[in-house]
């Protein structure tokens, strides 16, 4: 939340030497000329080396370039910078302008920057530059080349990226990334959905001696290509298809955006067949390819939920060995009726019965015979069965004249007691 009049709004660096940085944030800063965050050497005096490792440059402003960094270093070195949400008026590289002999660039991120040209950035090379696994997403430019602006008469390697929803205030101008002069490699980029302006542009100078391949560009609001260059699908492995991101929302919140690609993406798995992923697939098209965890990826973005488990429980299972009581008598339909059964009337049950018959065990099959071993021989009924019988028991019956003769024994002393206690006392 620094203000200078001058250049320099966060740190102003001059001289000849070498300035590393780590694990910094520089933000609100502003700056009267340029370099709203960053300030550092001038074009006639570069210093030797410019290194950031995980530091952010967010919300600078200035007046001339460089909104977030305005830099005269012969090498650059970005590693996990972000650089979002700086601006400058009037001038080039609302994000980052950077003039030197190479950079390396890596996993870094340009994010909602505005400049007149060169929204994200612009990078002029004298000798080399790669840049790779980084991301340009909807910066902004009042004229032309909303994305990244790449100048000089270098060698760029550009691997591995992702230029997406960049704008350009001309919509005849470039949304996304535009290349002019470096003999260029541009390798498994995604170039995709600029809101005004073509997706990737060439001179005349760059398309004679850059390289285009696996490269998947779609849906850019002014055509996928433009300047010196012919729309390249089709050919050495170039795709126009939605590269099926996770999630993405172009609405100025990149947190919750998510740009990984989906398991059903055509850019897994079809990048540079020279290139391979870290699990040594075949490389992917963009700046992530797909999540490490596996269970992280899906049609939805999210973990696959299968639901609970189908219950195989298909209930109490059926007893076949164990009879089991069931505390009321088993009807086992009406007794055959044998001629031999006389109804004694109205016989009292003997002292100490209660003159229902004994419960039977259920046996599985409904019938109340408890189940024996095969061959064992049936027991006798008990004289308690064959009263039961008497009374009406839908029991098993006693048969043969040996059972008659009990029965009828039995009766007659039931008759005689019951007579002997109705006597007058």
């Amino acid at each position: 939340d620094n203000h200078t009049d001058g250049a320099g709004g966060g740190i102003h660096f001059a001289g000849t030497g070498s300035l590393t940085l780590g694990e910094s944030q520089i933000s609100g800063n502003q700056a009267g000329t340029n370099g709203g965050g960053l300030s550092i050497g001038s074009a006639a005096e570069p210093i030797s080396t410019l290194s950031l490792t995980q530091v952010q440059l967010a919300d600078n402003t200035a007046t001339s370039d460089g909104g977030g960094a305005d830099v005269f270093a012969a090498d650059l070195v970005l590693s996990e910078v972000e650089v979002a949400s700086n601006q400058t008026t009037g001038a080039n590289g609302g994000g980052f302008a950077w003039t030197g002999d190479t950079a390396a660039i890596s996993d870094s991120t340009f994010v909602g920057n505005e400049a007149w040209t060169g929204g994200g950035a612009v990078l002029d090379v004298s000798t080399s530059l790669w840049l790779s696994g980084s991301v340009f997403q909807e910066n902004n430019a009042g004229h032309t080349v909303g994305g990244l602006a790449l100048l000089g008469t270098g060698v760029a390697e550009v691997v591995n990226n992702d230029f997406l929803g960049n704008a350009s205030g001309d919509p005849t101008g470039v949304g996304n990334i535009s290349i002019t002069g470096p003999e260029a490699s541009v390798v498994n980029n995604i170039i995709a959905f600029a809101t005004n302006g073509v997706g990737l542009s060439l001179d005349e100078t760059s398309a004679a001696t850059s390289t285009l391949a696996y490269n998947d560009l779609f849906d850019n609001a002014g055509g996928d290509v433009g300047g010196a260059i012919t729309d390249p699908t089709g050919v050495d492995g170039n795709i126009s298809a939605d590269p099926r991101l996770m999630a993405i929302s172009f609405n100025g919140d990149f947190e919750d955006d998510d740009l990984f690609l989906r398991i059903e993406s055509p850019c897994v798995g079809t990048g540079d067949p020279d290139v391979l992923a870290s699990d040594g697939r075949p490389s992917d098209i963009g700046a992530f390819g797909l999540r490490d965890d596996p269970a992280d990826v899906g049609d939805t973005g999210e973990a696959i939920d299968t639901g609970t488990p189908e219950d195989t429980d298909t209930g109490t299972p059926e007893d076949t060995d164990t009879p089991v009581d069931t505390g009321e008598e088993a009807d086992t339909g009406t007794p055959e009726d044998t001629g031999d059964s006389t109804d004694t009337g109205d016989t009292d049950s003997p002292p100490g019965d209660s003159g229902e018959a004994p419960d039977a065990p259920a046996d599985p099959d409904g019938s109340t015979n408890p189940e024996r071993d095969p061959g064992t021989p049936q027991d006798p009924p008990s004289e308690d069965a064959n009263l039961s019988a008497a009374s009406g028991c839908r029991c098993s019956q006693g048969s043969g004249q040996t059972q008659n003769t009990i029965f009828w024994l039995v009766a007659g002393l039931l008759l005689g007691y019951r007579r002997r206690n109705e006597r007058p006392q």
